[in-house]
Formats: C-alpha cells, sequence, structure tokens
C-alpha cells in the first residue's frame, strides 16, 4: 500500500468530510496511502490537515513537503447537510414574480409526506408541511411577466424591485434568492434583478449581498422545484463557502498553490468556483459510487451493491450491468421536492455512532437514527458520550481491538461501554451485556440489511445476483451480518482503502462539467407513431451545448479534444409527467433512421426500468430536456496486481482475543489484514484487523485476499 521515500510523482490529494470522521487518500504513481482523523466541526479544515498529515506519515512526507509536491486538492462532503438540519443558514430573501410569491408555501399535494419515514406517514394526525426556509414576510413579488416560449410580455419595474430589496434587507436579508417565471427560457430579467441589487449593495462594501439565480443553479420547468433548489443552494452557500475558504487558507499557509476541486452529485469533479452549493449535498456518497463503479470495471463485475456504513449513517448505491448512473432527478432534500440531477444512493441512520436506546412505549430495542456523532462520540470514545452506540457493542462482543483503533489514535474505555451498555439497554431490556450488544448488532444488521433488499428487490432486480462492496469504517465489521439478508453468501469485497473508500471514489472521478437544455421536442407523434422531430432545433440544441462544454473546458485549462462527450435526454411517452433517462445514440439527427434510433433507445430503457409491457407507444414519445456531459477520464486508482501465494496466512496471526460468537465469548485467533497475503485464506471463526477496520468472520465464513489485494469475504 505505501512506501517511504522523500518524493513522489503526479501526487493527489483526496478528502472526505464526513459526520464523524475526515478521510484522506493519497495517490501518486506507482501507489497509494492513507490517513484518518475525527471530524472537527468547528473548523474542518484542522481536522482535514491532520488527515492529510497521517497519510503523509506513511510515505515520509512532513505536510508541507506533501503539499509542496501535491498537483490537486479534492473535496466531498456531508457536512453541509447539518446547515439544512439545524437551521444555522443566513436569513434570506426571495424574490419571485408579482402573484407567485406562495408558491414554496403552497408546495405541491405530497409535501406532506416528502422526505419522511413509513411511521412518519402513516400517522397522519401529526403530518405537517415542512417549515419553509424562507417565511411568507421574506418573500417578494415584483412586476414582470415572461412566457412559456421566452417572450417578455411584461417588462422587469426597477422601482419595484429597488422598493421589495430595501424592504427585505430592512427586515434582516442577508442574501436573495431570484426565481421568476420561465427564467430558464430567458433569464433577463433575472440578470437584471442581480443588476439592480449589485447596484444598490456593491460588492466593495460590507453590506454586500449575494444574489443567486434560479436559472443559474435549476435551468429546468417547474416552479416549486426550481425555486426550492435555488433556495437550498443559497441557505447552505454561506457556512460550505465559509469551510472551503478556512481550508483553502490552511493548504496555501503550507505551500500549496492549486485549485481546490468539489465532488458534486452528479458524478463530477469541478472547480469550486463552479459549483453551487446545493450540488455537494451528497457529494461523499456519490464518490463512494463512482469509486464502486471503478472496481466492478477492474474486477469486471456486472452487478454490485455499495455500502458505506460509517460513524454515522449507512449509504448504498447500485451498479447494474457496469453502470451507475441511476439518477434521481427530483430528489427530496430535507423534505423539499428539488430539480436537481443527482446520482441515487439510499441513505439511513444505522452507523458506527448510532445510538443504541430501549422505546418506553413498545418495550423493545432500537438503534438510531440518532447518532453520537464525532462529539461527543460513543461513550468508549470517554470524550463524554453518555449513551451506547453500535461502535459500544462491536467492543464488547470483541470484534474491535481498543488499542488499535483508529490506528491507536483513539484510545477505545471499554469499561464505560459496559457500563453505559448495562444501564441503558441490558438492564431496562433484563439481557446480560453481551446479550444487548449482540442484540444491537443484530438490529442494525437488519436494518441496513432490509434497506438493501428493498434497494434492489424493489428495481426487479434479483439480491443474489449482486457482489457486495462493504467501506466505511464499520462497513467491513458489519458486512456479513447486512448481507446474510440478500439470500446470498457473497462475494463480500473489503479493500484495503475501505475504510477512506469515498476518498478513493472522489480520487478516480473524472474532472466533468454538466450543461442543459430544457426544451419540449415531440420525437414520435400520439398515435400514428411517426417521425416528427425537429431535426434542424435539437441539432441547434446539442451544437450549442457542444459549445459551452469546449467553452468549459478551455476556460479550466483543459483541451476539449481530450474530452468524453456524453449526450443524455429525458424522455417520456406523450401525457406522462416522468421523465426516463435516456443516453442518446446519436448526437445528430440526419434522418429518420437517427429519429427511429433514437425512439427505439428510449423504448429498450423504458422496458428494461419497468418490465415488458409497460411500453405505450400510442401516446407517442418526447424530449423533454437535453444533458451533456463533458469528462476529462481519470486515471488514477488503479489496483496493483500481485502474484497469488499460498492459502497458509500464519506470518500474519497476532494471536487471539476474546470475541462473541453464538451466544457465549470464544478465544479467537486475530490476523493482521495488512500483513495478509495474496492466496492467503482464514476461516472462521477469525477476527482480520488493521489500523482502520475490523472484520468479524463468523463460522461457516471465510476470508481470502485476492490478486489485488483486497479481501474477499464468502460462505464456506
Amino acid at each position: 500500500m505505501t512506501e517511504v521515500a522523500n518524493t513522489k510523482e503526479n501526487i493527489a490529494i483526496d478528502l472526505d468530510i464526513g459526520g464523524t470522521f475526515t478521510d484522506c487518500y493519497v495517490s501518486f504513481d506507482g501507489g497509494y496511502t492513507i490517513g484518518k482523523a475525527s471530524t472537527t466541526k468547528y473548523d474542518v479544515s484542522v481536522g482535514a490537515l491532520r488527515a492529510i498529515e497521517a497519510a503523509g506519515e506513511n510515505i515520509g512526507l512532513d505536510l508541507a513537503d506533501l503539499l509542496d509536491q501535491c498537483t490537486s486538492v479534492s473535496y466531498a462532503t456531508t457536512i453541509s447537510l447539518n446547515t439544512l438540519i439545524e437551521r444555522t443558514g443566513p436569513k434570506l430573501g426571495l424574490i419571485t414574480t408579482e402573484g407567485f410569491e406562495d408558491v414554496t408555501l403552497v408546495g405541491r399535494a405530497r409535501s406532506w409526506v416528502d422526505g419522511r419515514q413509513p411511521e412518519e406517514i402513516r400517522n397522519k394526525a401529526t403530518a405537517q408541511k415542512p417549515v419553509p426556509i424562507i417565511p411568507r414576510d421574506m418573500i417578494a413579488g415584483v412586476n414582470e411577466r415572461i412566457d412559456w416560449s421566452g417572450e417578455i410580455i411584461a417588462p422587469l419595474d426597477k422601482q419595484s424591485v429597488i422598493d421589495q430589496v430595501h424592504r427585505l434587507v430592512d427586515k434582516g436579508a442577508m442574501g436573495f434568492v431570484v426565481s421568476l417565471l420561465w427564467s430558464f427560457q430567458n433569464p433577463a430579467h433575472e440578470l437584471q434583478v442581480r443588476a439592480i441589487i449589485d447596484e444598490l449593495y456593491p460588492e466593495k462594501y460590507l453590506g454586500a449581498m449575494p444574489v443567486l439565480l434560479s436559472h443559474e443553479i435549476s435551468p429546468t420547468s417547474g416552479e416549486y422545484p426550481r425555486t426550492m433548489s435555488t433556495i437550498l443552494s443559497g441557505y447552505m452557500h454561506s457556512d460550505l463557502a465559509h469551510d472551503l475558504r478556512s481550508l483553502s487558507d490552511e493548504l496555501r499557509a503550507r505551500n500549496y498553490t492549486k485549485p481546490i476541486l468539489l465532488v458534486n452529485n452528479t458524478g463530477a469533479v469541478s472547480k469550486v468556483i463552479k459549483t453551487p452549493a446545493l450540488n455537494t449535498y451528497a457529494s461523499g456518497p456519490v464518490a463512494g459510487l463512482l469509486g464502486g463503479a471503478r472496481l466492478c470495471q477492474e474486477y469486471g463485475i456486472k452487478n454490485a451493491v455499495l455500502t458505506d456504513m460509517g460513524g454515522t449513517s449507512f449509504d448504498a448505491s447500485l451498479v447494474v450491468d457496469g453502470n451507475p448512473r441511476h439518477y434521481s432527478y427530483h430528489p427530496v432534500i430535507e423534505n423539499f421536492f428539488v430539480s436537481l440531477p443527482m446520482l441515487e444512493v439510499g441513505t439511513i441512520g444505522a452507523g458506527g455512532g448510532s445510538i443504541a436506546w430501549v422505546n418506553n412505549l413498545t418495550g423493545r430495542l432500537e438503534v438510531g437514527p440518532q447518532s453520537a456523532g464525532s462529539m461527543p462520540g460513543p461513550a468508549c470514545y470517554d470524550t463524554g458520550g453518555r449513551e451506547p452506540t453500535v461502535t459500544d457493542a462491536d467492543l464488547i462482543l470483541g470484534y474491535i481491538n481498543p488499542d488499535r483503533f483508529c490506528g491507536g489514535k483513539i484510545g477505545l474505555n471499554a469499561e464505560r461501554a459496559h457500563m453505559l451498555m448495562e444501564a441503558k439497554v441490558a438492564g431496562p431490556l433484563g439481557m446480560d451485556v453481551a446479550e444487548a450488544a449482540a442484540a444491537v448488532k443484530l438490529t442494525v444488521d437488519g436494518h441496513a440489511g432490509n434497506d438493501l433488499f428493498k434497494n434492489i428487490a424493489l428495481r426487479g432486480l434479483r439480491p443474489e445476483d449482486f457482489a457486495v462492496f462493504a467501506f466505511g469504517g464499520a462497513g467491513a465489521t458489519h458486512a456479513v451480518g447486512y448481507t446474510s439478508h440478500l439470500g446470498a453468501g457473497g462475494p463480500i469485497y473489503v479493500f484495503r482503502f475501505s475504510s477512506v473508500f469515498c476518498a478513493f471514489g472522489s480520487a478516480v472521478s473524472d474532472i466533468s462539467h454538466v450543461y442543459q437544455n430544457d426544451r419540449l421536442m415531440v420525437v414520435l407523434s400520439p398515435g400514428a407513431n411517426d417521425p416528427v422531430l425537429d431535426a434542424s432545433a435539437f441539432n441547434n440544441i446539442v451544437d450549442g451545448l457542444f459549445d459551452q462544454a469546449r467553452k468549459g473546458l478551455s476556460e479550466d485549462g483543459f483541451n476539449p479534444s481530450d474530452a468524453v462527450y456524453l449526450l443524455e435526454l429525458e424522455m417520456r411517452y406523450g401525457s406522462q409527467i416522468q421523465n426516463t433517462v435516456v443516453s442518446s445514440p446519436v448526437l445528430k439527427i440526419d434522418s429518420e433512421a437517427h429519429v427511429k434510433q433514437l425512439a427505439d433507445a428510449f423504448s429498450e430503457q423504458y422496458v428494461a426500468l419497468w418490465g415488458p409491457g409497460s411500453a405505450y407507444p400510442a401516446g407517442g414519445v418526447e424530449i423533454n430536456l437535453f444533458r451533456l456531459r463533458a469528462s476529462i477520464p481519470s486515471e488514477r486508482g488503479r489496483l496493483p496486481t500481485r502474484k497469488l501465494g499460498k492459502a497458509f496466512p500464519g506470518d500474519a496471526l497476532l494471536g487471539t482475543r476474546e470475541a462473541y460468537w453464538d451466544g457465549s465469548y470464544r478465544a479467537t485467533s486475530v490476523y493482521d489484514l495488512d500483513r495478509l497475503k495474496p492466496g492467503n485464506v482464514v476461516t472462521g471463526p477469525v477476527l482480520v484487523e488493521s489500523d482502520t477496520t475490523s472484520l468479524p468472520i463468523p463460522a461457516g465464513w471465510e476470508c481470502r485476499i485476492d490478486e489485488h489485494e483486497s479481501a474477499v469475504i464468502t460462505q464456506c
């Protein structure tokens, strides 16, 4: 994994800042190394520098030298989610078209269930719409109107904008969101509003106001999701910008001179200056999905479920037929329906920091969704945590080495974990502490396993056809438990960098720009299904997207001819509301044959998603949105290939430790994952551990090290 040297070629640093840990993956020609540190929420740059420093120590470079030789730093995070959860963002004003001030308050018919858990939805008596980010008194309508085609019907009344802006500032607005009707067809009025605000509050003064325009954040139809996308991006903007400025300042003070890159929800990596805050909402899990897709290519695996159990959450995503691009085009973020293409990653509150508690109403054990996070953390961290967690249960069961957790940098207090598990769980349930800890592990494994099963089966796929990739600090520890719910005996893959897998995913992500145009075009007529697509209009839109892509790549210092281009179309049958994403088989329409080829690609994709007989050709076929992805492929993150040796793993044996299996503690052999060599095989019950993770292998399962130095767990 690592080799000590004073210089390395093409060093790149990738960070994933989560709610509990900050992970670092450093790649260079010929290898990689990893580092890990607790997330410091008061200033994320502190934890980030500690993680980078830990990685540098592995290759003999101090922090300044590592950053001096580094060619890029990429950043993925879910930390900005806390701004929404805790409602710590700035007070914003919303400027919209007069008469449409209540769009975000009315929402849509399903607003009261968007993002809710099943038990919340069933309890209709307490159901409520989400509390608006911008209340009614901070929403202002201005006199203007543009129609659906982009034609100006009523010009913008400048004085009405001035009056409303002054009113909102007097009420405490610290920034503005502007979302006018049909601005994605013609942004002229939104641009004028920003110019007026900039004139009133110029950037040179401390009172300058940030202004976000809806046509720049989400240039799509649908007033409510477009406006909410812009509001959420504006609300997250300040905190994320502060974190990035802090990290950038600290890096530059230590010799780093290049830009910081951000992983975003569409699976792209782009410069900070070109990334809206909302696009980073789930960038950490998305980076993990991209990393999993790369490894599927390396292994020749067709279908894989990617599982990430960290300190706070359990994320699951799919690679199907080698393709990670299962998009949620109208995801729900903090109970708000938004218009934002985002690679689909399911998340539940089931991580190492998830709190175990007894429900007083039912008398049942519950695990999560509350989490101890990094501060105060699990009880065994001995940093003030007063609730038992999944990590405490794993420690009590003997699955975690208290002296080696996080490379020995976090000493674990087993007595405190035992005391709180007894007081909060074992005592109320009438169990001994070991039984309670086993019940906690069984419960969290069941939550994660059931979530996996639904994630696969509800798409009409067979769970037993999927390999499982286990990553995150707790993923390997619980992988056998939650994989058992899929009805399959593996294989489960645990990589040497699994504990920092999302940072690895950032390393292998392509530099990408995404451009789109929301335009309705009929491809096949209803009933007769005649080709009626306007080839000239289609080609003009695609040519325009290519012009934007080439310009953007050139501005970022890339050669447009080196890029890989993918044209995606959102298509639907006539009278449908929902769209289906199709990779266009053609970039230019020159004949009716091309039109039919496009329609056939849509039908094939539709049937693949919804099953035989689901097609509705009588409705005709429409294009609703054009999206062009321009990517510079990454060549980093290739796995090493080693010669397979003997199966006997004796050189890696560390000794024995008492661990809990099937109702009792047993002396269990412990092997060092870093010393296991390709070809080695260990059979359960056995413990395999490293500085960053632990693999409890139960009876009936075995773990072998493959030619890529990965641990592959299967049933015997």
